[in-house]
């Protein structure tokens, strides 16, 4: 029986390498979540030691980390978008090609369904990319510009919206009380004493409470964050991803148009990418950072690190990453890096759920939860990496598309697609 090969959306060389970044840079944050017990992500000195180690690479991930990552996924994801719904696929394939980019986003939904609630990841982010993908079709047309204008509003929108409310701050998040901790809490050398003291009892015991319940097992962990897994996607989708995804991935199709996610831009231009968005991103993002690990942490400060000028630093930081990674691609010095990245990238969706998976075995199976420190998560982190970066290699070696893409591709055609590829010599690098 043969097996028809459905038209592939074209690759493009700097976008696989741009997603293969992010991938990889989404686990350095998510993985502290994962490890660390709730409310110590959001308040460093709540759990472990207050070393250098564990506080510089807090505060390395608040200016050049933190919401990047995602950030970049959203732009990127957008940018996909144009590439499956180019002009030449809608002309040739008309309704058809229509009815595979909405079954691509119902699927993707799907796909986050089963990561949040199965796999227990409550901040999967694939539902909110599906849901908030549908509505990119009639925006496809639009110009550059008015796609920047439009992503820009929203995330402005957004920040105006989650100041007014129902966005918890990081003091909240750490006591899991109703009580205010005031500005004396938490100051590095410190001695703790009277009301302070008091709180941060609390907030120990109850993330003592979240490593026992986790201790008990699988469906201890699935009942106690199924209100949190609920609320990321119905009340927070509406809350924050409509403005934060929405408002980036407006942004990454305006980027594709004007060359920036394709290399079609000059090395200037990355350059400048590099200087003012790096420059931008430590000047809106590090003052309330270095304050922290120089003076101490305290409520009122740790909600000014969540305030509008550090979150819209995520903007130009996404910039700065997008310009390095590109740039840092044309050298030859860094060709073979960048060719393991993108084989990364093209496994994607494989290696975000497989993120998940490892660290559910590592901090549920074998007990890891809350045992390790900041520091150690960091380099728990480092030390996976080269196992996705093999994988993603010598899986591609052999195989067109990784293990999840190839279940997604045949269910967004609806025919089996074709796996392996035609026989040939093995090389390590598959392009």
């Amino acid at each position: 029986m043969t097996i028809s090969v459905s038209p592939a959306p074209s690759r493009i060389d700097q976008i696989d390498l741009l997603r293969g970044f992010a991938l990889l840079g989404i686990y350095w944050v998510n993985i502290v979540v994962f490890g660390l017990p709730q409310g110590a992500y959001a308040y460093p000195t709540l759990f472990g030691t207050a070393d250098t180690y564990n506080l510089w690479i807090w505060g390395f991930s608040e200016v050049f980390v933190e919401g990047t990552m995602r950030g970049l996924f959203s732009m990127l994801f957008g940018a996909s978008a144009l590439i499956f719904l180019n002009e030449v696929r809608l002309s040739g394939d008309g309704v058809v090609a229509v009815e595979r980019f909405y079954r691509r986003n119902l699927l993707l939904m799907l796909f986050g369904i089963t990561h949040a609630y199965l796999l227990l990841w409550h901040y999967d982010v694939l539902y909110a990319y599906g849901l908030l993908g549908l509505f990119l079709f009639p925006l496809r047309r639009l110009r550059a510009r008015w796609l920047i204008v439009a992503g820009m509003s929203l995330l402005i929108l957004g920040e105006v919206e989650i100041d007014r409310g129902g966005h918890p701050t990081p003091a909240e998040i750490a006591a899991k009380s109703d009580k205010r901790i005031n500005s004396a809490e938490v100051v590095l050398g410190s001695e703790e004493s009277g009301n302070t003291s008091e709180i941060l009892a609390e907030a120990r015991q109850a993330m003592q409470k979240d490593i026992e319940i986790v201790q008990a097992g699988y469906w201890s962990v699935f009942f106690d964050k199924l209100s949190i897994t609920v609320d990321q996607q119905s009340t927070w989708m509406y809350r924050n991803h409509v403005f934060d995804i929405g408002g980036m991935m407006l942004i990454g199709m305006a980027l594709f148009k004007v060359g920036v996610f394709t290399g079609n831009c000059s090395n200037i231009v990355y350059l400048l990418l590099i200087f003012f968005g790096y420059g931008f991103a430590i000047l809106l993002r590090s003052e309330g950072v270095l304050t922290a690990l120089t003076e101490g942490f305290n409520a009122e400060l740790l909600r000014d690190i969540g305030d509008l000028n550090h979150d819209l630093g995520r903007l130009p930081g996404i910039l700065g990453h997008i310009g390095m990674v590109v740039l840092l691609g044309r050298f030859t010095l860094f060709a073979r890096v960048a060719r393991v990245l993108m084989c990364v990238g093209r496994m994607a969706l494989t290696n975000y759920i497989a993120q998940t998976i490892i660290s559910l075995i590592i901090f549920l199976g074998l007990g890891y939860y809350g045992l390790l420190e900041r520091y150690q998560l960091a380099l728990l982190c480092i030390a996976i990496w080269p196992l996705q970066i093999v994988f993603s290699n010598l899986w591609l070696t052999y195989y067109r598309l990784g293990p999840l893409e190839w279940v997604w591709r045949s269910l967004i055609y609806g025919e089996r697609q074709p796996m392996s590829l035609p026989s040939k010599k093995p090389r390590l690098y598959p392009g």
